[in-house]
């Protein structure tokens, strides 16, 4: 069950990646009903994988890690679950939006998008990305239960 439970997590961990490149790709290129659905799609499959990332965790954690005692005490784990946090908070903003451009495009056949939207939009998607950039540096730093 243990090695199912890490498997789950890194799978969870390269989703949440794929799907979040997936989206930047596809508002860079174009945004109309086609890419609004597929948006749709690749911001669901981000935020589904965010819960399987955070249930096998919470697993890692107290089933199957090194113990509860171990996290705890460790500030690298406090910083890694403070910044996942975030990301899970701030991964919510850019499915708002996408769910309005496609409500917008249901009703009316075309979504207003404008450049502010995009640039924010992007903002939000670059963030997520360095926050998926620090948080598995410290999980090795976790569990090597190293300063340094």
């Amino acid at each position: 069950m243990h090695t199912f439970i890490h498997y789950t997590h890194i799978l969870g961990i390269m989703f949440l990646m794929g799907s979040l490149f997936s989206e930047y790709m596809i508002a860079k290129i174009k945004t109309n009903g086609d890419s609004i659905r597929m948006l749709s799609i690749a911001n669901s499959i981000f935020l589904i994988s965010l819960v399987i990332v955070l249930v096998s965790g919470l697993f890692r954690w107290f089933m199957f890690g090194k113990g509860s005692d171990f996290y705890m005490t460790n500030p690298f784990f406090h910083t890694k679950l403070t910044l996942y946090v975030i990301l899970a908070v701030i991964a919510f903003l850019p499915g708002r939006k996408i769910n309005k451009w496609k409500r917008q495009f249901n009703e009316s056949g075309s979504a207003q998008i404008g450049e502010k939207d995009l640039k924010s939009l992007f903002l939000i998607f670059r963030i997520e990305f360095v926050l998926l950039l620090i948080i598995p540096l410290l999980a090795v730093l976790v569990t090597r239960g190293t300063m340094g």
